[in-house]
């Protein structure tokens, strides 16, 4: 059963850098960890900083 994405957009404002990074690192909940899909962790802390561009436009 697919899992319905969470709107970022609206999630990530109130979360540290940080938070968001070992989100990304160790997965949460249906949310893999990114390795699984090869993205490494320095591009980790790349998709952050894009999401960070995203809120505050």
């Amino acid at each position: 059963m697919a899992v319905k994405a969470a709107n970022l957009l609206e999630k990530t404002p109130e979360q540290s850098d940080g938070a968001l990074h070992w989100k990304l690192l160790t997965g949460r909940n249906a949310m893999l960890k990114i390795s699984v899909y090869g993205i490494c962790d320095e591009d980790g802390w790349h998709i952050i900083n894009y999401l960070r561009t995203l809120t505050e436009a």
